[in-house]
């Protein structure tokens, strides 16, 4: 089993962060078969770095981003990424907050 397949890079920084820990674990020649960006500004920011270190993406490596921002469709390659339905959520936690200050008031 090629090694690359069984390790993922999974950021948890911030967008500064990412783009020196891509490089940082290109240069250190760790082999991952993939990366979970925590957005996809930074995921777009990691698609450059691997792009300027000669890195095939989707090839050698793949990119996911999370939140489904209008550029990801735009840049090269397409940046796979996670929708989320950010409107359902404000209207959900709206309601709980809505729902815990109306128990408040009765209390």
């Amino acid at each position: 089993m090629d090694e690359r397949a069984s390790r993922v890079f999974v950021d948890t920084g911030n967008s500064v962060s990412v783009l020196d820990t891509t490089t940082g674990a290109l240069l250190r020649s760790i082999p991952m078969s993939g990366a979970r960006i925590t957005n996809d500004a930074m995921a777009v920011g990691a698609l450059l770095a691997l792009h300027e270190s000669n890195v095939d993406v989707p090839g050698e490596i793949s990119v996911v981003g999370f939140d489904d921002i209008p550029i990801a469709r735009y840049v090269t390659p397409a940046l796979t990424t996670v929708h989320v339905a950010i409107d359902v959520l404000g209207g959900r936690a709206a309601a709980l907050l809505w729902r815990s200050a109306a128990l408040l008031a009765r209390a």
